[in-house]
């Protein structure tokens, strides 16, 4: 009899073992899709530069007869909420609303995603992980001796100008105003009265209505010379109008969909996209942008809002016009910040990176 029960007892310790092994792939499979199923969360897949990707835009690549290279594109949400934003190498008017019944996202590679039964892939710019960054507007460019993401002024700058920065090996991030009138522009004739607002506390600025497709019908063309003058990316500045008395009811809602729009319509180029300025927005933002130029955030205390880009390993580029400072460079490191110190100007008289 107690053989019998000891018998009885290894029989249902084989079957518990054996059902235990049915249940670890299952259970493994289980942990590994459900990022998917979260807003905030990284899937892990690498993209360019080695940055994580969440999975919340997707594309389908294609030369456009207008020189742009995403024939579609799908903002995703979550697992059942998307909108398509570009089709057929046209950005919607209005974005197309989709549940989970019209698309699909590949449950084990999710940079993948199927809608109205085509092919979507994970959107990803090309990025080098630079440890430096530097920032010039305006007198000849400096020459700096190692690689860095080069900020310059892409429509005060020539092409032989921007072509030498180039030329040493940088990544070239073209400055352009997106969010203000300026009477010298060479586009400035191209503005309706209607664009333009309340000044904006600068000599000969006026804040636009961004909202406005004119205005943003300037912009890409403004992309476009960027990209003709060789510029690598683009960092778009003074977008920070919603926080002023700019003449429209603009409010960080449409600040948002500016942002959104400016950074995807660079993508559109195959640039890479900075932003600047609008540092509360960050979170809402760091899917769009390819990395953040945060510059005197630590002198104003402001550095913490870029924390969104540092978690997704999306380089954030910071420049201090204070008096070099080592205990500043270890609080960069610690943040995982690019830092260097130059002149508030940024005139090119002045070039102090941390070691």
């Amino acid at each position: 009899m107690l053989r019998l029960t000891s018998e009885k007892s290894r029989r249902a310790s084989r079957i518990l073992s054996n059902l235990l092994l049915l249940l670890i792939p299952f259970v493994f499979y289980q942990n590994c899709s459900l990022p998917l199923f979260s807003n905030q969360s990284s899937n892990g897949d690498s993209g360019g530069g080695g940055h994580t990707y969440d999975g919340k835009i997707y594309i389908q690549a294609g030369t456009c007869s207008d020189g742009t290279f995403v024939k579609s594109r799908i903002v995703v949400a979550s697992v059942s909420s998307a909108v398509v934003v570009r089709e057929n190498c046209l950005n919607l008017p209005t974005p197309r609303s989709l549940t989970a019944a019209d698309f699909s996202i590949d449950p084990i590679r999710a940079e993948t995603l199927t809608y109205n039964g085509e092919t979507f892939v994970a959107e990803r710019i090309e990025i080098r992980s630079l440890k430096a960054s530097y920032m010039q507007w305006s007198n000849t460019p400096r020459s700096i001796p190692t690689p860095v993401y080069y900020f310059a002024d892409g429509i005060g700058y020539t092409t032989g100008e921007l072509n030498s920065i180039k030329s040493e090996g940088h990544t070239l991030i073209c400055m352009i105003t997106a969010g203000v009138y300026k009477s010298n522009d060479p586009d400035a004739s191209d503005f309706n009265a209607g664009d333009i607002g309340n000044q904006s506390g600068s000599t000969n600025e006026y804040w636009l209505d961004t909202r406005s497709a004119n205005v943003r019908a300037i912009m890409e063309r403004r992309l476009d010379l960027a990209k003709t003058k060789g510029c690598d990316g683009v960092l778009w500045d003074q977008t920070d109008g919603y926080l002023s008395t700019s003449g429209f009811p603009l409010t960080s809602s449409t600040a948002i969909d500016y942002a959104r729009f400016l950074a995807l319509a660079a993508h559109d180029r195959k640039m890479i996209v900075s932003l600047a300025n609008t540092g509360l927005l960050a979170a809402d933002l760091v899917d769009y942008f390819d990395l953040a130029s945060a510059d005197g955030c630590y002198t104003s205390g402001s550095c913490g809002r870029y924390e969104p880009f540092a978690a997704k390993k999306k380089p954030v580029a910071v420049s201090e016009s204070s008096a070099f400072s080592s205990s500043l460079c270890d609080q960069a490191r610690t943040n995982s910040y690019t830092l260097w110190f130059g002149p508030a100007n940024r005139d090119g008289s002045r070039y102090e990176p941390c070691p």
